[in-house]
């Protein structure tokens, strides 16, 4: 079984943070062992994001496509690693440029491993 988190079309603003873009939803805590795969895009150049599972960084401060489309497997998907019952799934955004019109696309897939 498999589970999805998915934050689509988030406009954050101009040199913005968002801490976490699931934050609030309902499978942001893995229910049982579980792979974790990222996928992210943005509409623009100078997107960044860091990725946190549980207590490990998976990613930090690492750039993401401007492919302008939801998140395709597996050209998208940038980083995975491995959820234990109870861990956050953390996905951290920010933008470093001042352009209009901003749109990221951010996906996370957890796939059952017990």
């Amino acid at each position: 079984m498999s589970q999805r988190l998915s934050d689509l079309g988030r406009d954050p603003g101009a040199n913005a943070v968002v801490n976490n873009v699931f934050d609030g939803q309902t499978f942001e805590f893995a229910r049982q062992l579980s792979t974790v795969e990222i996928g992210i895009t943005s509409t623009v150049a100078d997107t960044r994001f860091t990725a946190i599972i549980g207590d490990q960084i998976v990613a930090q401060d690492q750039g993401v496509s401007n492919a302008a489309r939801v998140p395709i497997a597996p050209d998208d998907f940038l980083d995975s690693g491995i959820a234990l019952p109870g861990d956050r799934i953390v996905v951290g955004i920010r933008t470093v440029t001042d352009p209009t019109g901003i749109g990221i696309n951010t996906i996370a897939i957890l796939r059952d491993l017990a």
